[in-house]
């Protein structure tokens, strides 16, 4: 599983882009670039899988069972507020003054 991928979180889809022969036809998908919440992790066939709060399919019978369709975390990436990521690096904008071995 991500280690970022937990209930609760906030993360992006990346790739909206779905086979046509993998789902039924009937199913909400995530679309790319649309923020949404994990709701629920899961492992299916060694693959992590998310459920998402803004996306709730009723259950089915899918290759791997009768449940409520989970999407590949790897279509995903945690949403971070930008200042947050920049935070990170602002210690290195000040010089350091390199001591001289003699």
């Amino acid at each position: 599983m991500a280690h970022w991928a937990k209930p609760g979180v906030k993360c992006v889809c990346i790739n909206g882009s779905w086979p046509p022969n993998s789902w039924y036809g009937w199913e909400f998908l995530p679309r790319e670039g649309e923020t949404y919440t994990i709701r629920e992790t899961l492992e299916i066939d060694g693959q992590a899988g998310l459920r998402l709060v803004e996306i709730e399919n009723p259950r089915a019978d899918y290759a791997w069972g009768f449940i409520e369709p989970a999407f590949a975390a790897v279509r995903f990436r945690p949403l971070t507020a930008q200042s947050d990521d920049l935070a990170k690096f602002t210690h290195l904008l000040t010089p350091q003054k390199i001591e001289e071995r003699v």
